[in-house]
């Protein structure tokens, strides 16, 4: 696939608009976007800037955007697609409006008791079913579990 790029201001994307920054890390910036033509809602998209990325944080992309397509989980975000550019690369993700779990355990400072063995329930069914030895490599990244409300 393949989506244009501007120079100034917010990525540019064939199919989708920029609305808002959800996030910023060392290689790219997530955020909130909607599609142009069909009615797919709200989207998260993960920005990466192909000129910040190394040989080795490249092989790491590509293994996560290999293991996220083939996760299917309730408490994982979803991989859509995925498009580049000469600038960028596009990771087209489910958008969860609750934020992520990092986020989420900060603005409280602490959890109750309840919503902890929650979530520590959730992340131990996760590991069980879902981690193997061949997918090592997703390590428990707390920033793919999304609070979807």
């Amino acid at each position: 696939m393949s989506a244009s790029s501007c120079t100034v201001g917010l990525p540019q994307m064939k199919d989708y608009v920029l609305t808002e920054s959800l996030g910023t890390g060392t290689y790219a910036t997530v955020y909130k976007a909607v599609h142009k033509g069909k009615q797919k809602g709200v989207v998260a998209v993960k920005c990466i800037k192909r000129s910040r990325l190394t040989v080795s944080s490249m092989e790491n992309l590509l293994t996560e955007i290999k293991v996220m397509k083939q996760l299917q989980h309730e408490h994982i975000v979803q991989l859509s697609e995925f498009e580049w550019d000469t600038n960028y690369i596009f990771l087209i993700m489910e958008y969860c409006s609750g934020g992520d779990l990092s986020n989420f355990i900060r603005s409280r400072n602490t959890l109750a008791e309840v919503e902890a063995k929650y979530f520590l329930q959730q992340l131990g069914t996760f590991s069980y079913n879902i981690f193997s030895p061949c997918l090592h490599v997703c390590a428990m990244r707390v920033t793919v579990i999304g609070l979807c409300v």
